[in-house]
């Protein structure tokens, strides 16, 4: 696939970087993002490699909690998107790994939820720490 096209780059950059996500952004942003999802013109991937900076800003929660958010609504967005073991298990951890940090809790809950509702017979088998994951 190929990298982030400007007029995605821009809807992405403009929820994130929106001092206060209201319903208009939030819709109009995810309407372009979860389409290109859809259509498989881009990859969950590459708005990873693009949201970088913004999920690891620690001078800017805001952008943090949005980053994470707009992650948890594309998985829950993109009805096409097809996500392997390895993908669910990454997601999974990236996900547990942000509840600590408490601007991105609710983003990070969603995101676990999404994949507990979509994968939940892959999360069984995942391990962590010699432990099974129970769902």
């Amino acid at each position: 696939m190929s990298k982030l096209e400007d007029a995605l780059k821009e809807a992405v950059d403009s929820y994130v970087g929106a001092d206060v996500l209201n319903e208009e952004i939030k819709q109009a942003t995810l309407v372009t993002v979860v389409s290109a999802l859809n259509a498989e013109s881009v990859e969950l991937l590459d708005i990873v490699i693009h949201l970088e900076k913004a999920l690891n800003d620690a001078s800017n929660p805001t952008k943090r909690r949005h980053a994470i958010q707009l992650l948890a609504e594309c998985l829950r967005g993109a009805a096409q998107l097809k996500l392997n073991f390895k993908h669910v298990e990454t997601f999974a951890t990236f996900f547990c790994s942000k509840l600590g940090d408490w601007q991105c809790v609710e983003g990070a809950v969603g995101g676990i939820l999404v994949l507990l509702r979509r994968h939940a017979a892959t999360l069984r088998t995942l391990q962590y720490e010699d432990a099974p994951i129970v769902v």
